[in-house]
C-alpha cells in the first residue's frame, strides 16, 4: 500500500510540474505555421459534431464548404485536417474559455501570404487569446505522456530512472513543443 501511495504521488508531482512548465503562457506564445488551419478545422469539427452534422462538406471534403472567415477574398481550405478527436478538444477549448465569437479563419492566399508575414489576429487568423483558449488541452496530454515515461522507467528499472525518462522527456524540444501547440503530432 505503502509502495503504491509513493508511485502515485510521484507521478502526481511530475505530472503537475509537467503541466506548469508546458501551460506556462499559453497565448503569449506566437502561432505555428499552420495552427491557424489546425484551429480552424480544429473548431469546425466541433462545431459540427455538437450540431450532430457529421456529413458536412467542410469535415468530408465532398461539396463547397461555406463556413469560413471569407473577409478575404481568394482561395480558401476545405480539407478536414486534425481529425475529430484533437478538433474536439479544440472547439472544446476554444468554446468554454475564449470569450470571442466564434469564426472560422481558413483563408490562403492574397490575404495572408505566409512568406510576406501579413497576418493580422482577428482578422485573418486567430488572436493569441483564441489559440490560448484553444491549447487548453495539449500540455494535459503532454503532461500525461511525460507521466507514461516515469511509469515506463519504473517498471523497467527503477523509481529513478523513471524520474530520468521523464525529465529527458519534459526538456526535449520536439515533445516541448508539440505539447504547447494545436498540432498535436
Amino acid at each position: 500500500m505503502v509502495r503504491n501511495y509513493k508511485v502515485y504521488l510521484i507521478s502526481l508531482i511530475i505530472f503537475i510540474s509537467a503541466y506548469s512548465i508546458l501551460g506556462f503562457n499559453l497565448d503569449g506564445q506566437g502561432v505555428y505555421i499552420d495552427e491557424v488551419f489546425h484551429h480552424t478545422f480544429g473548431v469546425i469539427w466541433y462545431d459540427s459534431v455538437m450540431k450532430g452534422d457529421l456529413l458536412n462538406p467542410c469535415i468530408t471534403g465532398i461539396g463547397e464548404c461555406d463556413m469560413f472567415n471569407m473577409k478575404c477574398t481568394g482561395v480558401h481550405l476545405n480539407i478536414a485536417t486534425g481529425g475529430i478527436v484533437k478538433g474536439i478538444f479544440t472547439g472544446i477549448g476554444d468554446g468554454f474559455l475564449s470569450e470571442t465569437e466564434r469564426t472560422y479563419y481558413g483563408n490562403l492566399e492574397p490575404c495572408r501570404p505566409i512568406h510576406n508575414n501579413i497576418a493580422v489576429a482577428g482578422e485573418n487568423i486567430p488572436t493569441s487569446h483564441e489559440l490560448g483558449a484553444a491549447r487548453f488541452f495539449f500540455p494535459i496530454f503532454g503532461s500525461l505522456t511525460i507521466v507514461v515515461s516515469f511509469l515506463i522507467g519504473r517498471n523497467l528499472f527503477s523509481n529513478s530512472v523513471g524520474i530520468v525518462f521523464a525529465s529527458v522527456l519534459l526538456f526535449h524540444s520536439l515533445l516541448m513543443l508539440y505539447s504547447r501547440i494545436i498540432e498535436s503530432e
